[in-house]
Order: structure tokens, then C-alpha cells, then sequence
């Protein structure tokens, strides 16, 4: 597989949330629309790269807004704090925070490295764009308390694909997977 390319499987759980927020190559392949009785969902397989190697899986909160960890989540509860973001009051913890990119002050990766530090943080980040200082904060945070936070980047077909609350599972080698 490429980088952003979709693979499609099989799956045996019926139903399926979420959302295609732009149509595109999965809508042809009969990601949305009417679903035939007996027809299988359908398990996506998602290429990225793994900006911090680890694996974990949860519900997907989706944001098509940048973040800045600093003013934007408090450590303390793990719940979006910023008054203009789209995902105002949504908590974190545990679950695969897929937002375009981190934005604004260095000193988002100390907020990540003290949700992490409570046990607050995101199970995992899905970034559209590289944010070196949410790497920072992961790999500082490994450094000092043995836990990260994996983080991975996908191109924007693939990244556009996941819609909110799907089951998502992110691997270390930059995959993720939507599960049906």
C-alpha cells in the first residue's frame, strides 16, 4: 500500500457511525448509501506514518479544527477548554483525538506531557499535518514516566475517512484501522 491509500475488508459487525465528511473514493466503493440485507460492513485499513510509534484503540472525536493544547485542554480532566474550538467541553481521555494539527505555543507539549503524567491524555493523536511540539510532549513524557501517547499522520484522503465515533485502532507502524 501506498501512503494514503484505502484498503477495504470485510467485517461481521453490522452497523456502522460516523461519517464521510468529503465523498470520495470510499463513497464508490459503498462506504455510504443503501447497504444491502446480509451485506457486511466494511473494516478500513488507513496508511499513515507513525510520528511516535505505539498502538491503542477508542472512539474517534473528530475536530476539523487545529488545537493548541495550551488554553485548549485542561490536563487536570482532560476536556477541550478553548471557547473557539469546535469541540468545546469533549473529553479526551482514552479516546483517538483526530484533529488537523497542533497550532500556537511550545508549551503545548508540557500540558500533553502533564495529561499524560494524570492519565487524562488522548489514547492516541491523529494529525492531518506533522505537530513537532505534540511529538515533543509524547516522547518527553516517555522519557520521564515510561507512557506516551502514539501519534500518527495521515495523508488527507485517509484522514478524512474517519468519521466521529468510530471504533478506531492505531498501530505502531503508522496504521490505522477503522473497525466495522
Amino acid at each position: 500500500d501506498q501512503l494514503g491509500q484505502v484498503r477495504v475488508l470485510r467485517a461481521g459487525r453490522s452497523g456502522r457511525r460516523g461519517r464521510l465528511r468529503q465523498p470520495g473514493r470510499l463513497r464508490a466503493l459503498g462506504h455510504h448509501g443503501p447497504r444491502v440485507s446480509g451485506d457486511a460492513p466494511m473494516t478500513r485499513v488507513l496508511k499513515g506514518r507513525a510520528v511516535i510509534a505505539g498502538a491503542a484503540e477508542g472512539v474517534a472525536l473528530v475536530s476539523a479544527q487545529p488545537l493548541s493544547l495550551w488554553g485548549g485542554l485542561d490536563a487536570a480532566t482532560g476536556r477541550l477548554i478553548d471557547r473557539r474550538h469546535d469541540r468545546l467541553g469533549e473529553i479526551v481521555t482514552g479516546r483517538i483525538f483526530v484533529f488537523p494539527h497542533g497550532k500556537g505555543s511550545s508549551t503545548a507539549s508540557a500540558v500533553l506531557l502533564e495529561a499524560i503524567r494524570r492519565g487524562t491524555a488522548p489514547a492516541a493523536i491523529v494529525n492531518r499535518r506533522l505537530s513537532p511540539i505534540l511529538a515533543l510532549g509524547s516522547i518527553v513524557a516517555d522519557e520521564l514516566y515510561g507512557r506516551s501517547v502514539p501519534i500518527v499522520v495521515l495523508p488527507r484522503v485517509a484522514f478524512e475517512a474517519i468519521g466521529e465515533g468510530d471504533r478506531v485502532a492505531v498501530a505502531a507502524d503508522g496504521t490505522v484501522t477503522i473497525l466495522a
